[in-house]
């Protein structure tokens, strides 16, 4: 009797929980769509099967929340897209290409996932059961080192303001389309990209190299947990963008992972997240239809606007990844060259072309629409199973070297989770300039080091 109540005891219960709500919804969206399945019955059982392991191995991670949220973002790419698909029986929203939904072609996209799925199966399981010598993530902060508290508020004022000035620059001069800004009349590549490493890359990692320190302090928590949270809105409002919120105030979620905090601290941040969210969803995209920024020649059929609901839209087919596989698919010139294309300025990249051949066709000039293949979309342009799954191996491994990699140098776990979620994303969301992103990955980490140094040079005080 004593055995059996320490097993319990031991037994996480959140865990069993959790396991026992994506068993049973995995099982229910495989049942109800299994007689709508274009390809044959067993492949798309495996498609299933690899699906719902990936997820439960991801969700089981301790050692990299980059391989668990990867893990989250491939599942709702393929498996809860595909389903919800045939389930509802309606139009994807966006376009596929050539695939032409026949018996042998989603074959074909059951055993590409499949395979690209077991790759990330074998590093999630060699994460879990094989390197046990690598430790849990968890909050590590020097206790003795000094934090200079009158320094730290002088960084966050020089952070709301440079966003400030970023962005009332940028609708002074209109050099960026982002936001109000409705066409560029100051043309200059380097403020461009000066603009987007900005927004996209240097105020995160400011941000969350100051927060890390802030909520170290015991009184400064729900504070800064709001000044990250209004800050990311701010910016998804000034710029439009509905998911900046959403992905920069993601790594608050996983505080529980990280440090133990209260039930009461950790419903504060869920309650403000969703607050947050559904405030710059609503007034973002208030302000979109208001906005001439839009695409010349839309490639969303209207009668997949019409047939699919509003939580399809926003909840189930943002996320990316079947309708990249599938214009992958359909491509006859598949091969290695294709994974070395260079984007050229205003030119509309050619698995763009191949998605909207139906629109290129009719004349219309979309340089201002991409579409994205995800990581297993763009390593199948190579036509080579083995390149694929190699691949996979390694832009997943990739997510894990990068995640440990800055937790070892800058000992910021909050920092190292927020690029960790940002990695995984991009990743799961691939585009066709695999140089372009090397550059993009360099050039982030190259700023983290230089922004954490001299962060924590400015902050540290002397000891009395």
């Amino acid at each position: 009797m004593k055995i059996q109540l320490q097993l319990i005891d031991n037994l996480d219960i959140k865990k069993l929980i959790l396991l026992f709500i994506v068993t049973i919804s995995t099982f229910l969206l495989y049942f109800f769509s299994f007689e709508k399945v274009y390809g044959s019955y067993f492949n798309y059982l495996i498609f299933s099967i690899c699906s719902f392991l990936l997820l439960i191995i991801g969700l089981n991670q301790k050692k990299s929340i980059g391989y668990m949220l990867f893990s989250i973002f491939i599942y709702l790419g393929f498996f809860i897209k595909h389903t919800f698909h045939l389930i509802f029986s309606y139009d994807y929203l966006e376009p596929i290409g050539r695939f032409d939904n026949s018996y042998s072609q989603w074959n074909e996209f059951y055993e590409i996932s499949s395979i690209g799925f077991i790759a990330f199966l074998i590093l999630g399981i060699y994460l879990i059961y094989m390197n046990k010598n690598l430790s849990n993530i968890s909050f590590q902060f020097d206790k003795q080192f000094v934090l200079n508290s009158k320094n730290l508020n002088i960084l966050w004022l020089v952070l709301i303001l440079l966003g400030i000035i970023l962005l009332i620059s940028n609708e002074t001069f209109q050099v960026q389309k982002l936001g109000v800004v409705k066409e560029k009349i100051f043309d200059s590549w380097f403020l461009e990209m000066t603009i987007i490493m900005f927004i996209s890359i240097v105020f995160p990692i400011f941000m969350y190299s100051i927060s890390f320190f802030e909520i170290n302090q015991k009184n400064n928590f729900y504070k800064t947990i709001f000044f990250i949270m209004g800050i990311s809105a701010l910016f998804s409002i000034s710029i439009l963008s509905r998911s900046i919120v959403v992905f920069w105030c993601m790594p608050l979620l996983f505080l529980p992972i990280l440090k133990k905090i209260s039930l009461k601290q950790y419903m504060y941040i869920l309650i403000l997240y969703i607050f947050f969210i559904f405030f710059t969803v609503g007034v973002s995209t208030l302000l979109r239809s208001t906005s001439v920024n839009t695409v010349v020649g839309e490639p969303v059929s209207k009668s997949a606007i019409k047939s699919a609901s509003v939580f399809n839209r926003l909840l189930i087919d943002r996320w990316i990844g079947i309708e990249g596989l599938m214009i992958s698919i359909g491509i006859e010139n598949k091969n290695v060259n294709n994974l070395f294309y260079e984007r050229k300025k205003n030119e509309v990249d050619f698995f763009t072309k191949n998605a909207l051949n139906h629109e290129v066709e009719k004349g219309h000039q979309l340089t201002s629409y991409a579409t994205l293949p995800g990581i297993i979309g763009f390593l199948y342009l190579s036509g080579s199973k083995i390149i694929l799954f190699t691949g996979c191996l390694l832009f997943v491994f990739l997510i894990i070297l990068i995640e440990r990699t800055v937790i070892y140098f800058t000992q910021n776990v909050l920092l190292s989770t927020y690029l960790a979620i940002s990695f995984a994303s991009s990743i799961a969301g691939f585009g066709v300039d695999i140089m372009s992103w090397i550059k993009v990955q360099i050039l982030t980490l190259f700023i983290i080091f230089i922004i954490n140094f001299f962060i924590i040079k400015f902050l540290k005080g002397e000891k009395n």
